[in-house]
């Protein structure tokens, strides 16, 4: 991921170093100053730290005078297709400027992003596939707290064995979601 500036109406942008940047390129994919998915985990082990917030700062003193466009941008390509960017409270406080994302658009242009409270709403579609001579799939049905219920029977005998599929159907995101499912016997 980038900041970047235009002097130009977006024509053309400068990617500006912050102190959380690298221009480490071991790939020879990257643009030039960049935020790797690891950021604020110097001094940690990199490899196993989860990504923390940080308060980046970036110099913007060569655009003084000058109208600018600002942007952050974050390439991927179909190969690799990570969780994205987060960013929060933009401030250029010699200009009085300050933007608390949570607080609307602000001017800023959300194109390819998405706006959002931290959390995406999740629902699931349960089902369960019952092997035997004949295999079917039955769906599981839903409540409004995602929460539902299916009764295998003969299972071990009329029913080989059954495999519940559970898929998590929030929209634009690949992250993991959670749930519980419990198997409990049931008498006849």
């Amino acid at each position: 991921a980038y900041i970047e500036v235009s002097t130009d109406g977006g024509r053309t942008w400068d990617i500006l170093p912050g102190r959380y940047t690298t221009d480490t390129n071991p790939t020879g994919n990257s643009f030039g100053h960049a935020y790797t998915g690891k950021s604020g985990v110097e001094g940690r082990d990199s490899e196993t730290e989860e990504p923390i917030w940080i308060k980046e700062e970036v110099d913007l003193t060569p655009y003084v005078g000058q109208e600018v466009l600002i942007r952050f941008e974050y390439i991927t390509d179909d190969a690799v297709n990570h969780v994205g960017l987060c960013v929060d409270d933009i401030a250029i406080p010699e200009l009085g400027y300050f933007y608390d994302v949570e607080e609307g658009e602000g001017g800023w242009v959300a194109e390819g992003f998405i706006r959002t409270d931290n959390v995406l709403p999740q629902r699931f579609l349960v089902q369960l596939i019952e092997l035997d001579s004949e295999p079917r799939v039955r769906r599981m049905e839903l409540d409004q707290r995602q929460e539902g219920r299916l009764v295998v029977r003969g299972l071990g005998e009329e029913v080989e064995r059954a495999v519940l599929v559970v898929s998590g159907l929030a929209p634009v995101t690949t992250e993991l979601a959670s749930y519980e499912y419990s198997i409990v016997p049931v008498e006849d």
